[in-house]
């Protein structure tokens, strides 16, 4: 807890007007606005980034559910971070509309003729996936995807990367931007690394790709988005990857991600799940730790330098039902961030944390469903990600040591738990918090956390040599 003291006050004393303006009653807690540590390594890799950023572009991808699909807060994350940093291209743009699904709230995406499509939440896509999470494939001749974006792309120098497969069997196409029509012809333009690449000049309204005729023996054409950046050096680019429904485990299903990320080079990985994790079940499942894992090595396969962010999930509440598992699925990814050397962003602690999200509707910030936030709300989740982000390049260029070991909040998940009807009338309170059976998902550090003991201390009180639990184990908690 070295340092804390200095670290509330920079950012408290950094607060906008923006901030001002919140209401008080959403509980905001700006002294969880950054991306907290274990090793101070990774805080000078972000200030090591950053500082070079005149230079080199800062790639961001954020990976999640709906709202990322949608690019509510993304939006806004993007455009400060590009307004404080430098801009460097508006990154990944996905054709939703053919997808059957909706689209980002900066274009609309619509299509003709006949697509088939993939997500990656469903079990077993039809199609391989790319790096969207989507992934749609037209296989017919005339066959489009349209985009419209809603404010144009300002007028600038761009490379525009649009990623299929290198195979002999795909539709010759064109594409359009605005009035520029580009033609490409499979056999004369080859496909290197399973993408197209070609450089645009100007302002960038509308884009359309269409399927044409040529090659005798096409049979389709697989299309996983395409990316927009300036090919000037330098700036943010924030690819916004979000697939609606969409769980952890959901990233492990892109097929064609290692191959695509590679040509974009992230810097940062945000994994912005947990939501579709939790929500049903009101517990977590024993499989996710090691999903997490998994997610974790595949980015770093690409990149072994990439920052991975792991994120919290907000206060939820379904069916009247208060979310509790909301602290313990926090506890669960700060400890995998220290174990893997990840940074963590506590959104959980930052938003409010348990029992606010009716007070977040209340005033306008989140919607009747008490799970989605309302427009305000992803305004006010995105300012805050670009906010922790600046807090921690800030805090991490006086001291790095300032973000490691900041504690979490404690709720008492008790208060929020409807009462278990098969318990015996005889049984106390106080009985029950001496003793703990463990639940999927559960770790040692978690429940630690939970009744404000230490591992240690649980180990020895139970006699266990490892940190291994099992599931239905009863544990004494000291």
């Amino acid at each position: 807890m070295r340092g804390l003291g200095l670290l509330f006050a920079i950012i408290l004393g950094s607060v906008s007007s923006f901030v001002s303006q919140i209401p008080a009653e959403l509980k905001i807690d700006s002294t969880y606005a950054f991306l907290q540590f274990y090793d101070s390594t990774l805080g000078q890799q972000l200030v090591n980034h950053i500082d070079n950023i005149k230079n080199d572009e800062l790639v961001i991808f954020h990976y999640g559910g709906s709202h990322i699909q949608a690019e509510r807060p993304t939006s806004i994350a993007r455009k400060r971070l590009q307004n404080y940093f430098g801009d460097g291209g508006y990154g990944m743009v996905f054709n939703y509309g053919a997808a059957d699904t909706y689209s980002s709230i900066n274009y609309s995406s619509t299509y003709k003729g006949t697509w088939k499509f993939a997500k990656s939440y469903q079990t077993s896509p039809k199609i391989p996936l790319g790096i969207c999470g989507m992934a749609v494939e037209g296989n017919t001749i005339g066959a489009e995807l349209n985009f419209k974006f809603k404010s144009p792309i300002p007028k600038d120098d761009y490379e525009i990367t649009i990623f299929t497969d290198a195979d002999s069997a795909l539709f010759d196409f064109q594409f359009t931007i605005d009035t520029s029509v580009f033609v490409f012809h499979l056999n004369d333009n080859k496909i290197e690394e399973n993408a197209i690449r070609f450089n645009y000049s100007g302002e960038i309204s509308s884009l359309q790709l269409k399927l044409t005729d040529g090659n005798p023996i096409a049979k389709k054409f697989p299309f996983y988005g395409l990316s927009i950046e300036k090919t000037s050096t330098g700036g943010v680019v924030y690819h916004s990857l979000g697939v609606g429904a969409a769980p952890f485990k959901s990233v492990l299903q892109l097929e064609k991600m290692p191959e695509q990320a590679k040509m974009l080079n992230p810097d940062i990985v945000i994994l912005d799940f947990g939501t579709n994790d939790i929500l049903y079940t009101n517990a977590i499942d024993g499989k996710l730790s090691d999903q997490i894992r998994t997610a974790i090595k595949n980015f770093r396969d690409v990149n072994p330098d990439v920052l991975i962010v792991l994120t919290s999930v907000q206060d939820l509440n379904y069916k009247g039902n208060y979310i509790t598992a909301g602290p313990i699925f926090r506890n669960l990814i700060d400890s995998i961030a220290e174990e893997q050397h990840c940074l963590f962003w506590n959104w959980y602690d930052l938003s409010g944390g348990l029992g606010t999200i009716k007070t977040w509707n209340e005033k306008g910030y989140a919607q009747s469903d008490y799970i989605h936030l309302t427009d305000k709300g992803y305004e006010l989740k995105g300012y805050w990600i670009y906010k922790s982000i600046l807090n921690t390049y800030n805090n991490c260029k006086v001291d790095n040591a300032l973000l490691i070991n900041v504690p979490t909040k404690s709720y008492d998940l008790v208060t929020f738990e409807k009462p278990k009807t098969t318990q015996s009338a005889g049984t106390s309170a106080a009985k029950t918090t001496k003793t703990y059976k463990v639940k999927q998902g559960d770790t040692l550090s978690g429940i630690a956390k939970k009744y404000g003991t230490t591992v240690t201390k649980i180990k020895s009180k139970n006699g266990l040599k490892s940190d291994m639990i099992k599931i239905g184990q009863t544990l004494k908690i000291p």
